[in-house]
């Protein structure tokens, strides 16, 4: 019988794409793997824990937290890795061979430059990825992965508050690029795209508005952190097409519920109010009853535009929801 065998931490980040900081994270919060020990302390990991420390990492890059696919079992994430795997092929059809290696080096090379405070570097690694990769691809499997293990990481205290800071300015500059440079035309349909009073955090939105340029769609960007009334006069003014709302943080406070049942009602019928981010499905029901639409991810919003511009029309407003 031939005996198993184990590997050191240098062959476990090789062959997954993790970083070193990032499994310690994940082994001490989740217990995604419990490794053996060599007679001189060094971790050795086994080949059934490396492919399932593959199949973690391949799950967060699809757009999922570590939170919520860490506790099923290796069956069970193989299964969601391997369905992912199919949808991804399904929806972009002509993806090059190659491509996710290429995407994971990208992602290893933007976590260093991060690590190292490197701005030169990460700002030339997204560049290079911006245009290597359409935005789909971009987003989803780089950029989305990429600010989610920095918050992960700001939070275990891997990483301190100026690495996830310098990231998010980078990350910033390639988002608004993206929009600036897409070729969008003139009478293409008008998304308005904030985040209501005491959402800061800008990223999700320019996310979504960098999604809708790449789709065909003029943007407006009226800025984060913006009141009710604020938000309702600039669709007063401009009448765009629909309104985009991004909601990254998990809040309790009933104020934010009001802010957004005002643009909700004022908004109602006449134009399309989509709202996305990890904070939205918290007042999806709210929404729901006054018409508007709770997007769960970058590719659901996407299906929405399309559905939007080829079933909808510019100036017909119809029921929101995916066509």
């Amino acid at each position: 019988m031939t005996p198993q065998l184990y590997h050191p931490l240098r062959v476990v980040i090789q062959r997954t794409g993790l970083t070193a900081d990032l499994l310690r994270a994940w082994e001490r919060r989740y217990a995604v793997v419990t490794p053996r020990r060599s007679p001189g302390g060094q971790r050795l990991y086994s080949e059934a824990d490396i492919e399932h420390l593959a199949h973690l990492h391949r799950a967060v890059l699809a757009g999922r937290s570590i939170g919520q696919v860490a506790a099923l079992d290796r069956a069970g994430l193989a299964e969601l890795v391997a369905e992912d795997a199919e949808r991804e092929g399904a929806v972009a059809g002509h993806t090059p061979s190659g491509q996710a290696e290429a995407v994971a080096a990208a992602y290893r090379e933007a976590i260093a430059a991060t690590e190292r405070l490197d701005s030169e570097s990460l700002e030339g690694t997204l560049k290079r990825a911006a245009l290597q990769f359409n935005v789909p691809v971009l987003l989803d499997h780089l950029v989305a992965p990429l600010l989610r293990e920095l918050g992960e990481r700001w939070e275990n205290g891997t990483l301190q508050a100026i690495h996830e800071h310098v990231a998010s300015v980078e990350v910033q500059r390639l988002l608004t690029w993206l929009v600036q440079s897409a070729r969008v035309d003139g009478d293409a349909p008008l998304l308005a795209v904030t985040t209501p009073r005491g959402q800061q955090i800008e990223l999700g939105a320019l996310m979504v508005a960098a999604s809708a340029a790449a789709e065909g769609w003029r943007v407006m960007w009226f800025g984060p952190n913006l009141p009710a009334a604020d938000i309702l006069l600039g669709v007063a003014s401009v009448k765009p097409d629909a309104l985009a709302i991004s909601l990254i943080h998990q809040s309790r406070d009933a104020e934010l519920h009001r802010e957004l049942e005002t643009v909700a009602r004022g908004t109602a019928g006449k134009v399309h109010l989509l709202v996305g981010g990890r904070a939205a499905s918290a007042h999806a029901l709210m929404l729901a009853r006054h018409g508007a639409t709770t997007l769960t991810d970058l590719e659901s919003f996407r299906q929405w535009l399309r559905g939007y511009r080829e079933h909808a029309g510019r100036h017909q407003v119809a029921s929101p929801g995916l066509a």
